[in-house]
């Protein structure tokens, strides 16, 4: 979309070749898991800023946050099942970047307002998510400073709890 002039453009017409992008993405992995003769997929969280207007696109059970006014709220819906496996119930995932040829997401939009500050994250990220109170506490006076610092720290947390799976996540704080 390097050709589009982000300035002028209507957002919806950017998001719409966001989505265009993802399904490529999806197709593209599609290729390579074929050519490659090997089982792969990924899940992904697509989050962009246009005009103080977001927009997400989400497949599978990576996640993402905003937190505002006191407030975290979950924007996106994980793609898992429960099932019982050895008498615990345990929720797997039903959708996925490769699973098939039609991608199947999730997507939303809103207006981003003063000092909201969105996080997208993986599953080994919000596995071990720390009490809600403690991360709305954290992100209340943030900046870009201390929201870098402050990934860096709830990762080591994060594996200090002693996840195994990728950790990751980033966090973004709009002053408008």
């Amino acid at each position: 979309v390097s050709w589009i002039d982000i300035t002028t453009a209507n957002p919806e017409v950017i998001f719409s070749h966001v989505k265009d992008a993802a399904e490529q993405w999806n197709y593209d992995l599609l290729d390579y898991k074929f050519t490659h003769g090997i089982q792969t997929g990924t899940t992904m969280s697509v989050f962009l800023v246009v005009n103080n207007v977001y927009y997400t696109i989400q497949v599978g059970d990576s996640r993402i946050y905003l937190v505002r006014d006191g407030k975290l709220i979950q924007l996106t819906i994980d793609a898992t099942v429960n099932r019982l496996k050895n008498g615990v119930m345990k929720a797997y995932l039903n959708n996925f970047m490769s699973k098939e040829e039609n991608l199947f997401a999730t997507y939303s939009t809103g207006t981003v307002m003063n000092n909201d500050v969105f996080f997208c994250c993986s599953d080994g990220f919000y596995h071990k998510l720390l009490p809600k109170d403690v991360i709305l506490k954290k992100t209340e006076y943030a900046n870009e400073k201390k929201l870098n610092k402050l990934c860096c720290s709830l990762v080591e947390k994060m594996i200090e709890r002693g996840d195994t799976d990728n950790i990751s996540v980033t966090m973004m704080y709009f002053k408008c």
